[in-house]
Order: structure tokens, then C-alpha cells, then sequence
């Protein structure tokens, strides 16, 4: 997602089910964990720290399968490409 979408995410950080969106601004990180969780998938955005980056923090429940994980990324996916 982040080559894909390199002007609006940085980069992608963490392994497993620990994982962050980078963006390049907290007002689009911001804007993109709204969107995300009207799908009603649970992320927020890193804003409660005044030198936090920019990041959407993910939080997979333990037992998402694999299917739900390509739903989850899809569904970024799309969100990105309407920002």
C-alpha cells in the first residue's frame, strides 16, 4: 500500500498483527482512520502525543483470518485510491 500509494503513505511499520500506516501528515491520517472506521474496521490515529508521526495504528483482532486480512487490505486500498 505504501508504493502504491507513496503520496499520501509514507511508509508501512511493525509485523503481524502489530501494525502502522505512516502518512506523510496527521490531517490525512486522521481523515483516512474516519473512513476506515465508518467500514467498521478498528484503527485510530496516532494524536494523542504532540511528536507522535503521522500513523494509523491497526488493530487486528487475534483470530482475523486470512480472507479477513485481504478484506481489511482491500478496503484500505480503496479508501486510499478516493483521498
Amino acid at each position: 500500500l505504501a508504493e502504491k500509494h507513496s503520496g499520501i503513505v509514507k511508509c508501512v511499520e511493525g509485523l503481524g498483527f502489530l501494525a502502522a500506516l505512516v502518512f506523510h501528515d496527521l490531517e490525512t491520517a486522521t481523515c483516512f482512520a474516519h473512513k476506515v472506521n465508518e467500514k467498521y474496521i478498528d484503527v485510530s490515529a496516532q494524536t494523542y502525543k504532540k511528536n507522535c508521526p503521522a500513523a494509523v495504528l491497526i488493530k487486528l483482532p487475534l483470530v482475523t483470518s486470512e480472507a479477513g486480512i485481504e478484506f481489511i487490505i482491500d478496503t484500505f486500498d480503496e479508501i486510499l485510491e478516493e483521498m
